[in-house]
């Protein structure tokens, strides 16, 4: 993954749309884990990354042409709008993901935080923790060394659980139909 292995990525502004529930929960988090919002946000989409081309099997092909894959009117009024300055890299190919599955940008964005943040809350044991507080405000911009070692991590720890996770489901995973062997019929005798 590109936080993993380089270390000078080129970052670019994007606009993103949370729901309020997702935003609520990324501020609470950001503030307990001590961990700049943006860097959870990158981790969170590097790691569906990570997980979509575990599951297919290959790098997920670039796509063939540009299309608008934001959100439509109707979502805009449930966003809250959001800039933030992220891997280029990784969001170009969460879009790749968005047109290889046929979706829109927003909601694989949405499928990666809330995967990821489930993900965290299950690590950190916070699952009993009240994480949809408004009132709460992130961790504004990237924090220090440590911060980014802390989202590291988790994103290994994610990784790491995300491979043993797969190869356990590979050995479990049974085919789906299984045709039956026929019975011999008898001659029927008139």
């Amino acid at each position: 993954m590109s936080s993993l292995n380089s270390t000078n990525q080129i970052h670019a502004r994007f606009m993103m749309y949370f729901k309020p529930s997702t935003l609520n929960e990324l501020r609470v988090l950001s503030r307990m884990l001590n961990i700049a919002m943006v860097d959870f946000v990158n981790a969170a989409m590097e790691a569906y990354v990570f997980a979509r081309e575990k599951e297919i099997g290959s790098k997920i092909p670039p796509r063939k042409q540009k299309r608008y894959v934001g959100p439509r009117m109707e979502l805009m009024q449930k966003r809250v709008r959001y800039v933030m300055r992220l891997e280029k890299d990784v969001v170009e190919r969460l879009r790749d993901i968005a047109y290889f599955d046929n979706q829109r940008f927003t909601h694989v964005c949405d499928d990666a935080l809330a995967d990821f943040i489930r993900f965290t809350k299950e690590t950190k044991n916070l699952n009993n923790v009240w994480l949809s507080r408004s009132d709460v405000e992130a961790i504004r911009g990237r924090k220090s060394l440590k911060s980014q070692e802390n989202v590291r991590d988790l994103l290994k720890q994610y990784m790491a659980a995300e491979t043993q996770g797969r190869d356990k489901k590979l050995a479990e995973k049974k085919p789906r139909y299984t045709r039956k062997p026929m019975k011999k019929r008898r001659a029927r005798s008139r």
